[in-house]
């Protein structure tokens, strides 16, 4: 997991495709998050929805994050349907 956002960070093409289930996906949210911004994948969507991120340079490290959202939303409107 870390090798793949220290490949993302670097910039470099991916040279295969990688696949994430729901809880790989949520594990990569939540390390980007504290990698990135050294709070938690929920404080990071709280500080997100609130639309904290206005900084230029803060806003660039929270994009990294807010890329991977749809890891974390899509797992909780899966466990909500349950």
């Amino acid at each position: 997991m870390e090798a793949l956002l220290e490949h993302a960070q670097a910039g470099c093409e991916a040279k295969r495709d990688v696949f994430l289930n729901a809880t790989e996906g949520a594990q990569l949210f939540e390390r980007a998050a504290q990698r990135y911004l050294s709070i938690s994948g929920k404080e990071f969507l709280r500080r997100w929805d609130a639309g904290y991120y206005t900084d230029p340079s803060e806003r660039a490290r929270a994009m990294r994050v807010a890329l991977l959202i749809p890891f974390v939303r899509s797992v909780s409107a899966r466990k909500n349907t349950r």
